[in-house]
């Protein structure tokens, strides 16, 4: 119709024509010759371009009332997940240890100067490399609240403190995600402090950089066990922990192992497991990617199939 239109008022314009006196009438015709061509040439490009605009507007309007809904329902489902509220302690990465401890981790300045300023006591347990580069892990007194649907323990620091298998898990979920570990180095040394130990200003009284602080006294270093670890799921909750406690906890979970692929990829492909094994997923491939400590990983398929199958025969 839109064609129809343009090109019933095309055949209607009339043309004026100017005559060249100091030309002959054959001089004079043979330049209107020239700018016919030219003008042809362009006419034949906006014919193209007519003729696509009516293709398309005729497929816009076949569209029936089913594809319509559709598309409707899809800009919906995208505001939703637009709109979803973020609770504060999603800016920070979290594990949960054997005693089911919460322990939460910035993962830049950022969130490292955050975690420690706004949501860290002077009596919590702060763990970092001794090589810089790494996320402030903290332990709380208290035990974080993150919504976790059973009951989580807040055992004596004294007891925890003493527990090697805990300690290792923390230090491990230290040393992975530190820029030593994602260089290469195997294991990285790891320290725990207190809180208050933990000073803005260094002796001489010069005010450090933001996320940078002076260490008051005595740091604690540990050495630690090595574990398989990957990406826990506590219904809508993800969490980074290692094998032993994922296993104890009879959670879902994805094991990593070494690999090529990106970590974009692998965060899909971990969204498409965690749906295979039943459950409804509301995070997105960036949360996942925030829970990847390597370039080059992928999922250990072995322990997503025995995962697999133990479910079935649940069932």
């Amino acid at each position: 119709m839109l064609l129809e239109t343009i090109l019933f008022y095309y055949q209607k314009v009339k043309m004026e024509i100017e005559l060249d006196y100091t030309q002959d009438l054959a001089n004079n015709a043979n330049i209107y010759f020239e700018k016919s061509k030219k003008l042809k040439q362009k006419n034949v490009k906006i014919l193209d371009i007519l003729k696509k605009a009516d293709k398309d507007l005729d497929k816009l309007n076949k569209l029936n009332d089913v594809e319509i809904k559709k598309l409707n329902d899809l800009d919906q489902n995208t505001k939703k997940n637009i709109n979803i509220k973020k609770n504060w302690y999603n800016q920070f990465r979290m594990m949960i240890t054997s005693s089911k401890n919460i322990i939460l981790m910035g993962s830049d300045i950022n969130t490292n100067e955050i975690l420690i300023s706004k949501y860290t006591t002077e009596n919590d347990i702060v763990f970092h490399t001794m090589l810089a580069g790494s996320g402030y892990a903290v332990l709380n007194n208290k035990n974080f609240d993150v919504g976790i649907d059973f009951e989580l323990n807040s055992n004596n620091f004294n007891d925890i403190m003493n527990d090697k298998k805990i300690l290792d898990e923390i230090c491990l979920f230290t040393a992975i995600f530190s820029k030593s570990a994602k260089s290469g180095l195997l294991n990285p040394e790891v320290f725990w402090i207190k809180r208050k130990q933990m000073l803005k200003t260094s002796p001489e009284g010069i005010k450090l950089p933001r996320g940078s602080y002076y260490i008051k006294g005595k740091k604690t270093t540990i050495n630690y066990m090595d574990q398989q670890s990957g990406i826990g799921l506590f219904n809508d909750l993800i969490l980074w922990g290692p094998l032993s406690v994922f296993e104890n906890l009879n959670i879902d979970y994805i094991i990593f192992k070494s690999g090529n692929k990106k970590s974009s990829i692998v965060a899909k492909e971990i969204i498409t497991a965690f749906k295979s094994l039943g459950n409804n997923i509301t995070f997105g491939v960036d949360e996942v990617i925030k829970y990847i400590p390597y370039k080059k990983l992928d999922i250990d398929n072995y322990f997503l199939k025995r995962l697999i199958t133990k479910k079935s025969r649940n069932k």
